[in-house]
Order: C-alpha cells, then sequence, then structure tokens
C-alpha cells in the first residue's frame, strides 16, 4: 500500500499534484477544505511577516493647542506661576500693545513675590491704556500689600473718575484708613457701602471691627447681622466672641469661639480664644490656645506676645522673654511686644543676685542654648545677669559649646 504524504509534503504540492492526490485518496469536498485549510496555516506561519512595533501615541494636553495667550491665562488659574510668566513674556512680544498681557504679566510677578517688576508691569498697561481701570484696580491692591497708602489713596480716585465703581473704591480706602488707623474715616466707606448694599456679611463683619474698641455692644449688633446673612461665617463668629469677651458674657463668648473653630481652625481664632481665657484667670488654657495659635501660624506676633504676659504672671521669666524676642523678631514695631521685654529686663536685673535668679531661664530662652548647655555656662561662673553683663567675649565663647557666634547673641540679649 502506498505510503499517504505527510502534511510537511502536502503543504508544498503544486496544484496538479494536488488534484490527484485527492482523486487518490478519494478525498471529499469537506476533505479539500480541511487539507486546503492546513495548507493556508503552513503558509501563514511559514511567510509569516515580522511584528510591526506598536507607536505609542502620546495624549495631548490640554495646553497644547492653546494659543501663548490661553496657555498664560490657564497657567495661572491653576497655579503655575513660572509658565505663565513664561508664556506671558512669549505673548508681549507677538502683541506688545496688549494692556490685558501687561495686566496679566503683572499679575504673574506678583504672586512669584517681584512686586516692583509687577508695579511696572500695570504701568506700562496703564501708558498704552489712559483710561485703564484693571490695571488701576490690580494696582492699588499691590500698594496696599507694599504698605504704600498714599499712592493707593491716589489711584482709587482716579479709579473714581473713570469708571464709578464706587463700591469697590469705598471698600478698599476702607481698609487703607484702617491701616492707618483712621477708624472715622474707614467707618464712614464703610457706611456708604451698606447705604448702596445692606446684605453684604463682610461689610457689616468690617464695621464691627472699626466699633468694637469704641461701642461693643454697637459692635456686636454688626456682627449679629452679619451672621443673620451667613451663620456659618467663621471670621464673624470669631469677632462676635471678641465684643462677647470684651462685654463681660464670657460664656457666650466661649460658645463662639468653638463654633468658629468648628467651621475653620484659624490662628487667630485660638489667639481670641486665648484671650479670654486670660479674662477667667486660666492660665494653663490660655497657653494651650496660644501654643495651637502659634503651631497653625508660628508668625502671629500676638500670640506670641500674649504667651508670654502669661508666662510672665507664672513666673516662667525665661520663656516669657523668648516669647517676646520672638514677637519682635516678626513684628519690630510692636508696642506691647517691647513694654512686655523691657520689663522681663527690669525683673531679672532686680532678681540677678538673689540665689533663686532665673539665670537658667534667661540662658534658655537665647537661640542655640538649651537646658545641659545653661547649666554649663553657669558652671564656669556665668550665674547671673550682672556677671554675664560684664563678661568679655572672649570669656564667653571659652565656654565649652558656646563659641564666639553664640557668645555675641548672648551678649545682645544681656544688652
Amino acid at each position: 500500500m502506498r505510503r499517504q504524504p505527510a502534511m510537511e509534503e502536502i503543504s508544498i504540492m503544486t496544484r496538479k499534484e494536488m488534484k490527484r492526490y485527492c482523486r487518490r485518496y478519494k478525498l471529499s469536498a469537506k476533505g479539500k477544505n480541511w487539507v486546503l485549510k492546513e495548507r493556508l496555516n503552513k503558509y501563514v506561519q511559514t511567510h509569516n511577516p515580522p511584528p510591526v512595533e506598536e507607536i505609542v501615541v502620546k495624549k495631548p494636553s490640554a495646553f497644547d493647542n492653546l494659543s501663548p495667550f490661553d496657555s498664560a491665562l490657564a497657567s495661572y488659574n491653576t497655579g503655575n506661576w513660572d509658565d505663565s510668566l513664561e508664556a506671558y513674556k512669549e505673548s508681549i512680544e507677538t502683541w506688545p500693545d496688549s494692556e490685558e498681557l501687561w495686566v496679566g504679566f503683572g499679575n504673574a510677578q506678583f504672586q512669584l513675590g517681584n512686586h516692583e517688576d509687577s508695579l511696572v508691569s500695570y504701568e506700562k498697561a496703564i501708558e498704552l491704556n489712559e483710561k485703564s481701570v484693571l490695571a488701576r484696580m490690580n494696582k492699588v491692591n499691590l500698594l496696599i500689600g507694599m504698605g504704600r497708602y498714599e499712592e493707593a489713596l491716589a489711584v482709587c480716585d482716579e479709579i473714581e473718575t473713570l469708571d464709578g465703581m464706587d463700591e469697590w473704591v469705598w471698600l478698599r480706602k476702607a481698609h487703607i484708613y484702617l491701616a492707618l488707623e483712621k477708624k472715622m474715616k474707614a467707618l464712614g466707606f464703610v457706611q456708604r457701602i451698606l447705604d448702596w448694599d445692606d446684605n453684604l456679611e463682610e461689610i457689616w463683619n468690617l464695621k464691627g471691627v472699626l466699633l468694637m474698641e469704641a461701642d461693643s455692644e454697637s459692635a456686636l449688633r454688626c456682627f449679629n447681622k452679619a451672621l443673620e446673612l451667613r451663620d456659618d461665617y467663621a471670621i464673624g463668629l470669631c469677632n462676635k466672641g471678641c465684643a462677647l469677651t470684651r462685654l463681660g458674657l464670657m460664656d457666650d463668648a466661649k460658645r463662639c469661639f468653638d463654633k468658629a473653630l468648628l467651621y475653620e481652625s484659624r490662628s487667630e481664632f485660638w489667639d481670641c480664644k486665648g484671650v479670654l481665657h486670660m479674662g477667667l484667670d486660666e492660665k494653663l488654657e490660655a497657653i494651650s490656645c496660644f501654643a495651637k495659635a502659634i503651631e497653625i501660624d508660628p508668625q502671629n506676633a500676638e500670640a506670641w506676645t500674649n504667651r508670654g504676659t502669661v508666662l510672665k504672671e507664672m513666673n516662667n521669666l525665661g520663656e516669657a522673654l523668648a516669647c517676646f524676642q520672638n514677637a519682635l523678631n516678626i513684628c519690630p514695631e510692636f508696642e506691647e511686644a517691647k513694654f512686655s521685654l523691657e520689663e522681663v529686663h527690669r525683673i531679672l536685673e532686680e532678681v540677678g543676685g538673689e540665689e533663686e535668679t532665673p539665670i537658667e531661664d534667661f540662658l534658655v530662652s537665647v537661640p542655640g542654648i538649651g537646658r545641659k548647655k545653661a547649666k554649663m555656662i553657669i558652671e564656669s561662673g556665668f550665674n547671673s545677669m550682672d556677671v554675664l553683663r560684664k563678661a568679655s567675649l572672649s570669656g564667653l565663647s571659652s565656654v565649652k559649646g558656646v563659641g564666639e557666634n553664640l557668645a555675641h547673641t548672648i551678649k545682645e540679649f544681656v544688652d
């Protein structure tokens, strides 16, 4: 019997050989199709082309198809100040006479802390369009932030003559006069806004702040009005608590502070609550509140001063001294901190020669000195304020771990 050809042999048969093969082995149409299918598979395997490398198509960014101007604005709105600044630069090269571009450029510079450059950009926008209200509004806000209040007032006057944006100008003037401690002038502009629209909780709150010292009851009515308009207005609740504290309604004040802190845990809220506890002679609670305020905002000079005041009352003079010094490092012109610091220095001088001298607390208050190093300084003979005051720099710096720089710092604190 003749051998049936293998599949490999079938796969290379010519058409004529294939027909002969099918007749010889009496293959049906189904059989033919199966054979042809196998031949096709074999052909595909033999002649299979190499795989095509996958081309990774990068998904286009939302910024890719934007114009430089749109890209600058989009970057600004997403907080990418550096990208925004570069996009504005590119746009200005194309459209150097665009007032809007110079304003946007100034805004990006402001966000990056380049305030003088920002001011130049706003002035360029005004030069291009002498009636530009947008550039002047940004310029006012910048000047207020820079503490250049008189210049800001002058620009506010220009805006009033140009566009009649009275309420915006009145609010800025109120803030300027408040910063200049001209509260009655500020109050006049706030009242103008309320005469125009009395449904603004921020303005009622500002009016209450301006009235607080002179008339706490009227201030309280203003805060109540603000809270009628918005019952979750945290700053209004805190200020209401301050007014109630001034009026001696301590329980009501505490409830206001607690409610305000539920909405927002802000440094100034904790500071105000601490003042309440000071008034109730609850020293530990007050210190805890001031510590929380400082934790949230280490630059809160008022909280540092208030904490120092409580510590001074507790006769913890070293830590009190450090608190007042921190407050003055933040705000050198803070009169209350200055007075308190001088008072602690006087107390330290008076008790300087006594056995229970707080010299160790004083030394610990000096940056760079801990308890261990303070003890070493005292054991080296520098055991009173008077001795420290008379000590030479070389003598102090010879103490192990002190050195020349720290000796200078100690002398500065002593003086």
